[in-house]
């Protein structure tokens, strides 16, 4: 198969495995899986909070079919701090973690991605900074999707709207 075709059967395999994912926990109403609203709630009535588990099926999914061009870049430290960040937000929405355990934690797979992808090696001026400030937008952008996934839809959306340009990106490249 051309190689257009593959990336086009990952991305269509990637999204129809999130969607199918997201129905069933969106379909099965478990107690457990839906977040009550409270006083800093957004929205008003239970809405799933499993929504990242349909998410993050697709990602393994692509990562799977693409694994022979990833590796490249994608070793067991990216996969490990992936695992870290999943593995905390699934406790985190069964039993609330007190935000130093989840930053903690989200520091801890910031540095395993930097340093273990050696993305600090692309940036030759000022080596020794750069991996914090990478580290530091690691952080940023984690609890920044933290804040919107309250947010019906938005995160969601910025998700769509954030990969697409990275998809657009990487085709032109």
């Amino acid at each position: 198969m051309t190689p257009l075709i593959v990336e086009w059967s990952a991305f269509i395999a990637t999204f129809s495995v999130s969607v199918m994912l997201c129905r069933w926990i969106i379909s099965q109403k478990q107690e457990a899986w839906l977040d009550k609203p409270n006083e800093r709630s957004l929205h008003s009535t239970p809405v799933p909070r499993l929504g990242g588990v349909g998410i993050w099926g697709g990602v393994v999914v692509g990562v799977m079919m693409g694994w022979d061009v990833l590796q490249e870049t994608i070793n067991a430290y990216c996969v490990i701090a992936a695992i870290l960040l999943l593995l905390v937000a699934l406790v985190d929405d069964r039993k609330a973690l007190p935000p130093w355990a989840r930053l903690f934690a989200q520091f801890v797979a910031a540095v395993m991605a930097v340093f273990g992808a050696k993305l600090y090696v692309y940036w030759n001026i000022f080596i020794w900074i750069w991996p914090w400030i990478g580290i530091l937008v690691l952080l940023w952008g984690i609890n920044l999707y933290n804040f919107m996934d309250g947010m019906d839809g938005f995160a969601g959306a910025m998700a769509v709207i954030g990969f697409s340009a990275l998809a657009i990106l990487g085709f032109m490249q």
